[in-house]
C-alpha cells in the first residue's frame, strides 16, 4: 500500500478550518440623504472628482472621468436642460447612457459609465453607478453645474450690490432715479419735476426719454417652472402661459466682453441691457452668485458665491495631455483670494436703477447673478446661461 505524506491539510487544521466564523457578508454602502436645499455640482477637472453641495455645504463627493485632450470636457457655467433614464448617444454609435442629465445640447452631460482612474470620456462627465443614480433622484432642471480645472466651494457673502427684494431697493434708492417698464414719459418727467426746467419742452421730453429708457418685455407665452418636463423630453416652451406667470428662479448674466447684462427665467429670455463695467479692459473672472434663502423677515437674501480660478499657464494642455497623471499635488486658491476677487467683481459693475428695480421684484430663492469676463456659449429656447471659460 502506497502512502502519500503531506497531501491535505492535518486533522488540525481541519478542524480549526470548522471552527472559525464564516465571512461576514459585504457591507451596503449607506445611502447619502441631500438635504433640501439649492443644488450646486461641481465637477474638478484636475482631482477628477465631483462634489455635491446642498444649501451651500458638501453633502458628498464622487470619482469621476472626464474628457481627453482629443475630446475635451468643456470648462464653465451650466445648468442641467434634459433629464433621460435609459438615453442613448446620437453622437457615438448609440452606446448607452444611463441615468444622463444634459448640460448643454451640443452633447455634453452626466452619466453613468466606466471610470478607469482617469479622463476617458468623449467630453461626458462620467459617473459612477451610485452616483448617477443619487444625482438623479435628487436633481431638477435647472440645477447649476460648474466645471473647472480646480475644486472650488460655495461660500458666503454679503455685498451692498448683491439684489435684494423689492421693497428694501424702493426704500433706499431715490424715486427720482426709479423708471420701471410700466412707467410713462410723464411719470419720468414728474418725478424730477423738482429739478431746473427750461422753456423748451420738446428739449425737456427729449432728455426725459434719454435719461429714462423705455425698456419694453415682449408678450412672449411659456409654460410655469413646475409644468416643464423633468425626464425624457427636452425643455421646450409647450402650454402657453403668460410672462407674469413665470415662477423659477431669475437668473442674471453679466458680461465684460460684451458689455451687456441678460435676463432669463423659466429657460427663456426676458430682456437684455447695456451694462457698464469699470475698467473694461482689465479681466473680471468669472463668478457664480446664488441666493440661498430669505432673512431679516425676508428683507435681504443670503448669498453664495463660486468663483472659478483662472487656470494657470498651460495647465489645462497638460491635464488633458497627460492624461493618466493628472497633478493633484498643487496648492488651490484660498478662500481669501475668492472672496476678495468675487467682491471686486461687485465693486466694478454699474447695473441701472431701474434694471435693478426690476430684477429685485423677480427675486426669489434660487435666483442667480454670473459674472464674467467671457460672453454667452449656448443660447435661445430651452437653455439657461452657458458661460465656456475656456
Amino acid at each position: 500500500m502506497l502512502i502519500f505524506a503531506g497531501i491535505g491539510p492535518s486533522d488540525a487544521a481541519v478542524k480549526r478550518m470548522l471552527r472559525s466564523a464564516p465571512p461576514e457578508p459585504a457591507k451596503k454602502e449607506q445611502t447619502v440623504k441631500v438635504p433640501p436645499g439649492i443644488l450646486h455640482i461641481v465637477v474638478a477637472i484636475r482631482t477628477q472628482r465631483v462634489s455635491l453641495f446642498s444649501n451651500g455645504a458638501l453633502v458628498t463627493q464622487s470619482p469621476i472621468s472626464t474628457g481627453t485632450a482629443e475630446h475635451p470636457t468643456p470648462n464653465g457655467v451650466f445648468s442641467i436642460v434634459q433629464k433621460h433614464r435609459y438615453h442613448r448617444s446620437n453622437i457615438y454609435s448609440a452606446a448607452p447612457m444611463p441615468f444622463m442629465q444634459r448640460i448643454t445640447w451640443s452633447g455634453v452631460a452626466l452619466h453613468e459609465g466606466k471610470l478607469p482612474g482617469y479622463p476617458a470620456s468623449h467630453g461626458c462627465i462620467r459617473l459612477t453607478t451610485e452616483f448617477a443614480q443619487l444625482l438623479w433622484g435628487t436633481t431638477r432642471l435647472g440645477a447649476r453645474v460648474i466645471v473647472t480645472q480646480e475644486e472650488v466651494t460655495p461660500l458666503e457673502i454679503a455685498h451692498s450690490n448683491l439684489f435684494k427684494p423689492a421693497r428694501e431697493i424702493a426704500a433706499s434708492e431715490p424715486v427720482a432715479l426709479v423708471q420701471t417698464a410700466s412707467a410713462t414719459l410723464n411719470d419720468a418727467m414728474s418725478a424730477v419735476s423738482s429739478g431746473p426746467a427750461s422753456n423748451n419742452k420738446a428739449q425737456d421730453a427729449e432728455v426725459m426719454t434719454r435719461d429714462f429708457p423705455r425698456m419694453t418685455i415682449p408678450a412672449v407665452d411659456l409654460p410655469k417652472w413646475s409644468e416643464l418636463p423633468m425626464l425624457d423630453a427636452p425643455v421646450r416652451p409647450k402650454d402657453a402661459k403668460k410672462i407674469e406667470e413665470r415662477e423659477g428662479p431669475v437668473s442674471v448674466f453679466i458680461s465684460r466682453e460684451e458689455g451687456k447684462l441678460y435676463v432669463r427665467q423659466d429657460f427663456e429670455a426676458l430682456f437684455e441691457v447695456p451694462v457698464t463695467v469699470r475698467e473694461p479692459e482689465r479681466p473680471i473672472g468669472t463668478h457664480v452668485f446664488t441666493a440661498m434663502d430669505r432673512v431679516q423677515d425676508g428683507a435681504a437674501m443670503r448669498w453664495t458665491v463660486l468663483s472659478i480660478p483662472a487656470p494657470r499657464p498651460g495647465q489645462a494642455e497638460k491635464v488633458a495631455i497627460n492624461a493618466k497623471n493628472v497633478p493633484r499635488d498643487q496648492p488651490r486658491p484660498g478662500k481669501e483670494l475668492a472672496m476678495q476677487t468675487a467682491s471686486a467683481a461687485l465693486d466694478r459693475v454699474i447695473i441701472p436703477t431701474d434694471v435693478l428695480v426690476r430684477i429685485s421684484e423677480l427675486l426669489t430663492p434660487g435666483a442667480s447673478l454670473i459674472i464674467s469676463d467671457f460672453g454667452l456659449g449656448e443660447t435661445g429656447s430651452g437653455t439657461e446661461f452657458v458661460v465656456l471659460t475656456r
